[in-house]
């Protein structure tokens, strides 16, 4: 048995199980002695990284979170400067999930560089330890414990693995004990798991009898699979024929004829019978329609050689001699001397009515519309159709500016009525309108006529006159009046106009104006004033610290919001003083440095302290304690 000291090498405690050893006391100075205990994912203990940096002459420290790897959660310090292209960094939250290998990114644009010629590449080369070797008992202790308690809601506590088909023992639901530890969760478990292999193998393995006329199979041996295919090869035997179901007892009738149907319970034998009684039915059927048949083409053979007669006294057959008592031959002589006759007939027929097709010569416009005669050969009835019709078109109707008066062999002869005559009288009473290409829509003081490509068309004359100027500053505005065209310049910005910067939320301080700027005119806070496409700013802005408040050397800090009309096309720069003041009642300040304005495009106005305040950055820890930036004279263009 081995010996247990306390932490002080005095008491001596045997043997080492008993709860002496495990004090409070004593595991403060028990150390776990072996090597790292990790896990396959934790927070990132160490790393190496690589970049380039953009020099700058002033050393810039932002804390930035990286993006990459399997975990979340990590950010890291990360410096740049003075004069090195190289960046220096360090871990300020370890984040969690990531594991060894895990490549991280910051951007370089985040860094005041360029994506990706500037990015930071961080690799984890280690993983912070579950248990370090610097770890006391008491500390591997409580790291365990909140490892585990972190499982669960409630720790090892298994009493939320209390569903209805799992118990201690892995007996069927609802039978046994509530699961409180996790060991009775995996024994029940694994119960269960074995008593569902049991049920599956009962199944599988089916205990059955086999019948003598399946083979390959053996009785609490043979797997279901097995069973259904050996039972499925016999069923496809027997439906294939081979050594299949025969059928006796089937007798053929001597007779056929139509016999009642069977029962549905009746044998496959008597079906058979009804089946070829059946067949023999049908056959003799259709023996008798075919004698039947042969028996009417027979009487048709007589008929048509005997002497039965036609009566061709009915038809046109009597003009060359046909009787009621003609017979077929008879009477197809009287067709034959008919047709004949004729022929003749036709033959003497001249050949232009014969064919019932005359070709005329259509010429010169009556090939076209309205008429598109062409000259082909047409009958005689269409083409006595055309000539009525260019008849009919040729028919002259007059107005009532011509008289019509009839002359020899019934000509007419036209002449102008009285009154007719055109005169310039004639266009007192004509609108411009009425003329064919004019086009007018309701027509006023000062309309003129212009065209449009298609037609001449009125339109106010202000309307055809355009006046723009290359010069946005200058306003053109086209004034009707009747009879003139009046352009009125106007030149922007002639005169001045006010606008407040919008307050941005600053950490740690309230964001206003020094009660030395008064309200009115403008609002005490900084402004600007807006004279062409000149700014001119003027005003103030004090932060005062609410509790803590500080500003980094060389750290951008955005203040203040510019509206619209204030903002610059690109970034602007001014040089300020600001003033730092201790609580009220306000006196003169206790203090002051430089600091760079910056003003872009978006509006924002940002202040960056140089390092000329001790220890290179400014802390207000007080409440009540502020700066304050004071603008005047500092002016630039919002040109493009």
């Amino acid at each position: 048995m081995s010996t247990c000291l306390d932490c002080y090498g005095v008491n001596t405690i045997e043997p080492c199980a008993e709860v002496g050893c495990l004090s409070t006391t004593y595991g403060k100075c028990v150390t776990y002695s072996g090597t790292g205990l990790y896990c396959s994912l934790g927070p990132i203990k160490t790393f190496t990284f690589s970049g380039t940096a953009v020099s700058i002459a002033t050393p810039v420290t932002l804390v930035l979170a990286a993006t990459g790897g399997s975990g979340s959660g990590a950010t890291f310090s990360i410096t740049r400067g003075p004069s090195s292209t190289s960046y220096t960094v360090s871990i300020v939250n370890f984040g969690s999930g990531y594991s060894v290998g895990d490549t991280l990114t910051v951007a370089g644009a985040s860094l005041g560089g360029t994506t990706p010629a500037n990015n930071l590449s961080l690799v984890v080369t280690t993983l912070a330890a579950l248990i370090d070797s610097t770890y006391t008992l008491d500390d591997a202790v409580k790291n365990l414990h909140e490892r585990l308690c972190s499982l669960t809601p409630s720790g090892l506590l298994y009493s939320g693995f209390n569903y209805s088909c799992l118990r201690v023992g892995g007996n069927i639901e609802s039978v046994g004990t509530v699961i409180t530890t996790a060991q009775q969760f995996t024994e029940a478990a694994s119960a269960a798991i074995c008593g569902l292999n049991t049920r599956l193998k009962a199944v599988e393995t089916p205990t059955f009898t086999v019948p003598g006329c399946v083979t390959g199979l053996t009785s609490g041996t043979s797997t279901l699979g097995a069973i259904l295919t050996a039972y499925g090869s016999k069923i496809c035997a027997i439906a294939s024929g081979s050594g299949g179901i025969t059928i006796t007892g089937v007798s053929i009738p001597g007779g056929c004829s139509m016999t009642t149907i069977p029962l549905s319970t009746d044998s496959i034998g008597t079906w058979l019978n009804w089946i070829v009684s059946n067949m023999c039915s049908i056959t003799g059927g259709l023996t008798s329609a075919l004698t039947t048949t042969n028996s009417n083409v027979a009487n048709i053979n007589t008929f048509l050689g005997s002497l039965t007669k036609f009566n061709n006294s009915a038809n046109c057959l009597t003009a060359i001699g046909g009787t009621s008592a003609d017979s077929v031959n008879a009477t197809i002589i009287l067709l034959t001397t008919k047709v004949c006759s004729t022929d003749t007939i036709v033959t003497a027929i001249p050949s232009y009515i014969k064919n019932d097709s005359v070709a005329l010569s259509w010429v010169g416009c009556f090939g076209s519309a309205p008429y598109s005669y062409t000259n082909t050969a047409t009958t005689i009835q269409t083409q006595l159709q055309r000539i009525v019709s260019v008849l009919n078109l040729e028919k002259t109707a007059y107005s009532g500016d011509f008289v019509v008066t009839t002359a020899g062999c019934g000509s007419k002869v036209v002449s102008l009525a009285a009154g007719a005559a055109f005169s310039c009288a004639s266009l007192a009473a004509c609108s411009i309108d009425a003329l064919g290409d004019v086009v007018i829509t309701t027509p006023a003081n000062p309309h003129v006529l212009y065209y449009n490509g298609t037609n001449w068309v009125n339109k106010n004359i202000n309307a055809l006159v355009t006046v723009t100027s290359a010069d946005s500053s200058i306003v053109v505005t086209t004034v009707t009046t009747a009879g003139n065209v009046n352009i009125d310049l106007s030149v922007t910005g002639t005169s001045a106009t006010r606008y407040t910067f919008t307050a941005n939320t600053v950490t740690g301080a309230s964001n206003g104006s020094s009660p030395l700027f008064p309200a009115t005119p403008g609002s005490g806070y900084l402004m600007g004033i807006v004279y062409g496409k000149m700014v001119t700013l003027n005003g103030n802005i004090r932060l005062t610290s609410t509790g803590t408040f500080s500003t980094t050397s060389g750290a951008s800090l955005a203040i203040a919001t510019a509206p619209p009309a204030l903002r610059p096309v690109s970034t602007v720069y001014f040089y300020a003083r600001v003033f730092k003041r201790a609580t009220a009642p306000y006196t003169e300040p206790d203090g002051s440095f430089d600091a760079m304005v910056s003003l872009d495009a978006a509006g924002v106005l940002s202040i960056i302290s140089y390092p000329t305040y001790p220890a290179g950055s400014l802390s207000l820890v007080t409440a009540g304690q502020s700066i304050e930036i004071v603008f005047g004279g500092h002016s630039y263009t919002i040109l493009p």
